[in-house]
């Protein structure tokens, strides 16, 4: 396994987000039931009964699944060093900081918290298209390309700052 460059700051999937948003989870879905019971809306009808449960089963499926991906990968989603910005999940390769136009850490209520890039030449770097959220110009050839940060192991403050040491001129550019 490679070694981070000393300088580096290195960013990973954190298992304790993904395992309070679980908590979070089961505890709403037991609370809205509780309050279904008690107001006597407890549907009567079988088949709303096993969907209702259905719904419920596999929206704790997904968020079980996302803890049980933070917790088993712990490679680096974010590595920011002197050089270069490297993020596996958007680029095959290290984006030079001579290479990114701008950046911005945007959150807001009901989205997840992102790092959106403006990078110059996108394709230099290979951009990887797993996720078509990620690359917001995967058809208008925009530059702009978009991180969740709000699963890593820091906060947004902390990433800001690691952001402002290694590219200060080029925040909210």
């Amino acid at each position: 396994m490679a070694q981070d460059p000393p300088n580096a700051v290195t960013y990973r999937l954190s298992p304790r987000k993904a395992q309070d948003q679980l908590l979070w989870l089961v505890g709403g879905i037991v609370m809205v039931a509780a309050i279904f019971y008690l107001r006597g809306d407890v549907p009567q009808n079988g088949f709303d009964q096993i969907g209702l449960a259905f719904v419920a089963i596999l929206v704790i499926w997904l968020v079980s699944d996302q803890y049980r991906k933070a917790k088993s990968d712990r490679s680096p989603q974010l590595v920011l060093d002197s050089e270069a910005l490297c993020a596996p999940s958007l680029f095959a390769s290290k984006v030079p900081w001579s290479a990114i136009r701008g950046y911005e850490i945007i959150s807001t209520r009901h989205e997840p918290t992102v790092l959106e890039l403006d990078v110059v030449s996108p394709e230099r770097f290979g951009p990887v298209r797993t996720h078509p959220a990620n690359w917001t110009g995967a058809l208008t050839g925009s530059t702009r390309f978009r991180l969740e940060v709000g699963d890593l192991d820091a906060s947004e403050a902390e990433i800001a700052t690691a952001l402002r040491r290694f590219a200060p001129a080029r925040e909210g550019d």
